[in-house]
């Protein structure tokens, strides 16, 4: 993906971690492949870090997936809430400390969760103690994935399936006329709604 990005704007894709300058955090819902993917391909432009290593200057979870996925668990309420704390937990030694009074549980489903989020990639992507990633980054960057997949709804209007460019270039049309919608009611006080069919100029 990095190397069509680089090709369609003529720019090199740097990242902060690596580079000095650049990107310097990703937001995703933890996908395990998608982000095994994005840490490879880190891994590939500096091999000095392993994948895994990669992830903990760079990525962030969605909380919203993190809350969503904790829900479908249906642990008790107790388990529910001490889990549902470790992204907002203060130090380092608070997030180790939930972990060990949920290994105290006597219950496979508890223990595999732990171990998945117990992982330094996983868990650094959802807490910023724990996290390799600048502090001034982590608070200026959400914590949520919302506005991409809302964005998902209005994208697909434009077709599914479609070839990388060709969604690339309708992805950007549509853009196009999103920020015109917004220009014209920023501009004249103007707001575009849903039953006006009228082709925006």
């Amino acid at each position: 993906l990095f190397e069509v990005i680089e090709n369609l704007s003529e720019k090199p894709v740097k990242f902060y971690h690596i580079d000095g300058t650049g990107w310097k955090c990703i937001l995703g819902d933890l996908d395990p492949g998608q982000a095994k993917g994005l840490g490879l391909a880190l891994e590939k432009r500096d091999p000095s870090r392993n994948w895994e290593e990669h992830l903990t200057y760079i990525f962030k979870s969605c909380l919203v997936h993190f809350n969503r996925n904790l829900i479908a668990k249906k642990f008790d309420n107790e388990v529910h809430l001490l889990a549902k704390s470790i992204p907002t937990r203060s130090s380092v030694e608070e997030v180790h400390e939930c972990f060990k009074k949920l290994e105290l549980y006597d219950n496979k489903r508890i223990i595999d969760w732990v171990q998945y989020y117990r992982q330094p990639y996983v868990l650094a992507s959802l807490n910023k103690y724990i996290s390799n990633m600048e502090n001034e980054i982590w608070d200026r960057h959400g914590n949520n994935t919302n506005i991409a997949e809302a964005a998902h709804a209005q994208a697909n209007r434009e077709g599914k399936q479609l070839k990388l460019l060709t969604a690339i270039m309708r992805g950007r049309r549509l853009d196009e006329r999103l920020f015109k919608i917004a220009e014209i009611n920023d501009k004249f006080g103007v707001p575009y709604t849903r039953r006006n069919k009228s082709e925006i100029k």
